[in-house]
C-alpha cells in the first residue's frame, strides 16, 4: 500500500511538473514607443522600472524589429508571423468599412487554441474595426476587452470607457485592469494573452497623478510623455505583480515590444525619441522599424543579456508554439523562425535575411548589412525603380545611417538587392489604395509585386468606396455605406478635408493633426476641435467628423 501509495505521488508529481512546463504566453505591444524611450535603452527621463524588470530578468534585443514601420500592418504580422504583404496589408486603412486581415489568414490565438491554450486580446487591434467578420472575438479569442464594440461590463461592474479619463489616458488603467482579470480567472491552465496599449500613441495627454511623478523632467512636452509611459510602466508593474501572486512568474513566457518606432516629426513636434537613429514612423531607417524588444521567461531563459542578434516580430508566434511544445504546428508559410534554442543558450541564432515593404519603400537585413531603398515622400508619386537610388549600411559600425556604403561594397549590394526583388515578387498589392496610387507603386514594386490579393471572402477596397480623408476631385466619388450623404457637395468637400488631416491612416483625427500646418490659428482650431470633440476624448472619431456637419 505505502509502495503504491509513492508511486502514484511520484507519478501526480511528475505529471503537475509536465503542466507547469507548458507555459502561458503574454505579449505586450506598445504603440509608436520609440527605441530610446525606456530607461534600460538608455533613457534619462522615462522611468520603466517595471518595464526594465523584464529585460533584466531575461534579454534585452538591441537589433529588435517589427515588420512594419506603421500601425496596422505590423499588428498584421505579430498576429501572423507572416510578411503582412502577402495578404494585402501593407498599410493602414482603417477609414475603410471593408478593411480587415483577410479571414482565411490563420491568427495567432488560432494556433494556441490548438495547443490548448485559452485567449485574450486587449486594448488596439486596428485589423479590422467596422465589419465583425475581422473582430478579435471572431478570429480566435476567447475573451476581449477595449477592443472594437466591447461593452465596458467586467464581473458586473460597469467601467468607464473612454479614451481619456480624469485618472488615465488612452484607457491604460482600464487595459491594465482587463488583463489582471484574465489572469486571475484563467490562472490553472495555460493562456495566451496579447495587450496591445495605446500608448505613446498621440494626442499626448497626462494626468496629475503621473505627470507629478515626472516633475523633473525640465521640457514640458516630454514631460506628459513621461507621464504617459510611467502609466504604462505601472500597468505592466502590475501585470508581472498578478502573474508572481498567482505562482506564474516561472510559467510565462513574455514579449515586450513596440508596433513601430516613433514619429518625431509631427506637429506640434512629438516627443518621442528614436534616439541616434534615423528616420521614424512611415519610413524604412531603423527610426521606423527597429524597437524595444526585450523577452523574459524565469527560470527557463537566463536573465540579464543584451544581445545584438537581429530579431523581428514574426519570431514570436513559432517561437510561441515551440515553448508550447507544438512545434509540429508552425505552418509552412510562418515566416518568423523559433528563438527558443538561441533563448536557452542551446544553439547560436543563424543568419537570415529579414525584410521590409512599405508605401514604395523598400529593406533588408541581414547580418551586419542593411539595404534600403528609400523614396523622397509619400505625397508624390515615386520615380520608376532605380538601382542607383539603393543605400547600403553597416549595422555593426553606423546605426545611425550616416555613411551610404552602396559604392564602396557593390558586391554586397547586388546580393541583397537580389534577394529583396525575389522576395518583392512573392508580395500582393496594398488592399486598400487608390488605383492612382497603385499605378505609382507599379512603378517601383514592378508588375508582378502589385499582384492583386486572391482568396475566398477576401474582398479589399470595394468598387467606389471612399475613405473619410479623400481629397475632393482625386477619384470618382461613388455613395457608400461610410461615405457621406452627396446632396450637398460643400459639406463633403469639408468632411474631406477634416478627415484628410487623419495623417496616420487611423480613422481618428487627433487635435495635433488637426492643427497641423496652421500655427498662426492654434487657439481659433483648438476651440473649434472642443466644439466637434462632443465625448471629450481628445480626438474626433469618423462618427464626430461626420457631426459637425449637420
Amino acid at each position: 500500500m505505502v509502495k503504491t501509495a509513492l508511486v502514484a505521488g511520484t507519478i501526480m508529481a511528475a505529471s503537475l511538473v509536465a503542466v507547469a512546463r507548458t507555459p502561458n504566453v503574454v505579449i505586450i505591444f506598445t504603440d509608436d514607443q520609440g527605441y530610446a524611450d525606456l530607461s534600460c535603452q538608455g533613457s534619462k527621463e522615462m522611468k520603466t522600472p517595471n518595464i526594465d524588470s523584464i529585460a533584466r530578468n531575461g534579454i534585452r534585443f538591441t537589433n529588435g524589429y517589427s515588420s512594419a514601420p506603421q500601425c496596422g500592418p505590423s499588428r498584421a504580422g505579430i498576429l501572423t508571423g507572416q510578411y503582412q504583404q502577402k495578404f494585402a496589408m501593407e498599410q493602414n486603412a482603417g477609414t475603410f468599412t471593408s478593411f480587415g486581415l483577410p479571414t482565411n489568414i490563420k491568427l495567432f490565438p488560432q494556433y494556441m487554441k490548438e495547443a490548448g491554450y485559452t485567449t485574450a486580446a486587449l486594448g488596439k487591434w486596428h485589423i479590422g474595426g467596422k465589419l465583425k467578420e475581422y473582430f478579435p472575438e471572431n478570429r480566435g479569442f476567447d475573451f476581449v476587452w477595449c477592443t472594437p464594440e466591447t461593452p465596458f461590463v467586467l464581473n458586473g461592474k460597469e467601467y468607464d470607457g473612454r479614451r481619456f479619463t480624469k485618472t488615465s489616458t488612452h484607457q491604460t488603467d482600464i487595459i491594465t485592469i482587463g488583463a489582471c482579470d484574465f489572469i486571475e480567472k484563467n490562472k490553472d491552465k495555460p493562456f495566451f494573452m496579447y495587450v496591445a496599449y495605446h500608448v505613446p500613441h498621440s494626442p499626448y495627454k497626462s494626468v496629475p497623478k503621473w505627470l507629478d511623478q515626472n516633475r523633473d523632467v525640465q521640457d514640458k512636452d516630454r514631460r506628459i510623455l513621461a507621464g504617459m509611459i510611467s502609466e504604462l510602466d505601472d500597468g505592466v508593474g502590475r501585470i508581472l505583480s498578478t502573474l508572481r501572486e498567482n505562482g506564474l512568474e516561472e510559467d510565462t513566457l513574455i514579449f515586450y515590444a513596440s508596433d513601430n518606432g516613433a514619429p518625431e516629426q509631427k506637429y506640434p513636434p512629438a516627443k518621442t525619441s528614436n534616439g541616434v537613429l534615423r528616420g521614424q514612423k512611415g519610413n524604412l531607417y531603423e527610426g521606423g522599424v527597429r524597437v524595444p524588444w526585450l523577452v523574459q521567461w524565469k527560470g527557463t531563459i537566463p536573465g540579464g543579456q543584451v544581445l545584438d542578434d537581429p530579431v523581428i516580430t514574426l519570431d514570436i508566434l513559432p517561437t510561441s508554439l515551440a515553448a508550447a511544445g507544438r512545434t509540429d504546428l508552425i505552418a509552412a508559410e510562418v515566416d518568423g523562425v523559433n528563438l527558443l534554442p538561441f533563448f536557452k543558450g542551446e544553439a547560436p541564432l543563424a543568419e537570415r535575411p529579414m525584410f521590409f515593404r512599405w508605401d514604395g519603400w523598400l529593406g533588408m537585413r541581414q547580418g551586419r548589412w542593411k539595404l534600403v531603398y528609400p523614396i523622397a515622400s509619400r505625397k508624390t508619386a515615386p520615380p520608376p525603380y532605380d538601382s542607383g537610388t539603393l543605400e547600403l549600411y553597416d549595422m555593426d559600425a553606423d546605426i545611425a545611417e550616416q555613411k551610404n556604403l552602396a559604392q564602396s561594397y557593390p558586391e554586397v549590394l547586388q546580393k541583397m538587392e537580389k534577394q529583396m526583388l525575389e522576395w518583392n515578387q512573392t508580395l500582393t498589392a496594398p488592399g486598400w489604395i487608390s488605383e492612382d496610387r497603385k499605378a505609382q507603386l507599379r512603378k517601383v514594386y514592378g508588375e508582378v509585386g502589385m499582384t492583386p490579393y486572391s482568396a475566398p471572402g477576401y474582398t479589399g477596397r470595394l468598387p467606389g468606396e471612399i475613405p473619410w480623408k479623400t481629397k475632393v476631385g482625386s477619384e470618382k466619388k461613388t455613395k457608400t455605406p461610410d461615405s457621406a450623404p452627396k446632396k450637398e457637395s460643400a459639406k463633403n468637400g469639408r468632411q474631406r478635408s477634416v478627415s484628410a488631416r487623419d495623417k496616420d491612416g487611423d480613422g481618428i483625427v487627433t487635435l495635433e493633426e488637426f492643427i497641423a500646418g496652421r500655427v498662426d490659428k492654434t487657439a481659433i482650431l483648438t476651440e473649434q476641435f472642443k466644439k466637434w470633440d462632443k465625448d471629450g476624448d481628445g480626438q474626433l472619431q469618423p462618427a464626430e467628423q461626420r457631426r459637425h456637419l449637420k
